[in-house]
């Protein structure tokens, strides 16, 4: 070959590298963006809704003779859905219902959150007289277990949808109080944690007692369902059992948060309420030993000094899977509450002066290769990126 040849050769080489280079940098570059994309989402539950019924206050309620005199009819209908993804995460919004449904870490390519194969009403002690067993993240106003804006039709708003960065706010306006709850959703590019602001604001020209918990159903590892070595991280002092008359099998269990072993999915016999002494700090987490990741909750403690776990009890029989789940079999998930209050009574509840406006801050978040407890405490602060 001439040297014309191989330097015409060497050219094109050259020619080929840089731009596959370039295609690589621009490939790189593409993904590493936050996306927020609307989609339909096929969701399965049992058919409820020709049994609701308004009360005089606007609160919808279930006439539970009404829904029990039809042979349960699980449907699948489409759902909006907002997804807000980053190169770490995919967080899927169900902005009608105030709902955080999803979380998927994408290193493990792992569900974090529970999401029901079939949700199902069931009964509850609140205004509404039921409760849907979406999965996912709920939070809930005005008081007691699940609240009432849970039944509520929400109405959402993007904020923002950059390259850098992505924002959903979730609002409802609760007619028993008429306090108004907003959740925004915020993905940041570069950002292990989905920013979740929680504002609350009282327009009524009078004060109000309320209380806002944060239900987070946790099934990390990405079987939609807890794994027996799942463990419930909490860094207070003592775990306590709730004064209720179904925790009666805890008896001898709680103790040291660090040592009990309630810690474990598998210790719980039966469903039951845990509580805990304060939260030391502003965090509490679910890992899964069977694949070493976590998911965890930041919190705001001065703002939500209330701290609750509930799971269906390990492994729940077919009868307790069917109370929850139109599909069994499945092995359930752990709720992890932080609250307003420190618990559900009546008594407990805070009030928000007219006109006053309360905001604060929590993230959620995933992180593998974890350990153990120790392990996650030393990786909290990737969390905090």
């Amino acid at each position: 070959m001439s040297n014309s040849g191989r330097q015409r050769t060497s050219r094109s080489s050259s020619v080929a590298c840089i731009a596959a280079l370039l295609l690589v940098a621009v490939s790189t570059h593409a993904a590493e963006r936050v996306r927020l994309k609307h989609r339909k989402l096929p969701v399965s539950y049992v058919e409820y809704e020709f049994a609701l019924k308004k009360n005089p206050a606007g609160v919808p309620v279930l006439d539970w003779e009404l829904f029990e005199s039809r042979p349960p009819r699980i449907v699948k209908r489409s759902q909006e859905a907002v997804t807000l993804e980053n190169e770490l995460f995919r967080a899927t919004l169900l902005p009608a219902r105030g709902l955080i449904y999803s979380f998927f870490y994408k290193p493990t390519q792992h569900e974090q959150l529970w999401i029901n194969r079939a949700a199902m009403p069931i009964r509850a002690r609140n205004d509404t007289g039921y409760w849907v067993t979406w999965g996912g993240i709920e939070h809930t106003l005005p008081r007691g277990e699940h609240g009432a804006s849970h039944a509520l039709p929400w109405s959402s708003q993007v904020v923002k949808a950059t390259p850098e960065e992505a924002a959903v706010r979730m609002f409802v306006t609760e007619p028993l109080t008429g306090l108004e709850q907003e959740i925004a959703c915020t993905a940041r590019l570069g950002r292990r944690s989905l920013e979740v602001e929680i504002t609350i604001r009282n327009q009524t020209g009078r004060d109000v007692r309320f209380s806002h918990w944060t239900n987070n159903m946790f099934a990390p590892g990405g079987e939609e369902q807890l794994g027996p070595d799942t463990e419930f991280i909490v860094p207070a002092d003592r775990l306590v059992p709730a004064d209720r008359p179904f925790n009666s099998w805890m008896k001898g269990m709680a103790g040291p948060a660090d040592s009990s072993p309630l810690r474990f999915a598998k210790a719980w016999m039966d469903m039951g309420d845990l509580m805990s002494t304060p939260l030391r700090e502003p965090w509490f987490a679910a890992l899964s030993h069977e694949t070493r990741e976590a998911v965890v909750r930041i919190i705001d403690p001065a703002r939500t000094p209330g701290f609750n776990i509930w799971t269906w009890g390990f492994p729940p029989s077919i009868s307790r899977q069917r109370a929850f789940t139109a599909r069994p079999p499945n092995l359930g998930y752990v709720e992890m509450w932080n609250g307003t209050t420190l618990d559900y009574s009546e008594a407990a509840l805070s009030v928000i002066r007219a006109g006053e406006i309360i905001s604060w801050r929590e993230k959620l978040c995933a992180i593998g290769g974890i350990k153990s407890a120790t392990d996650l405490r030393r990786q909290l602060p990737r969390c905090l990126e």
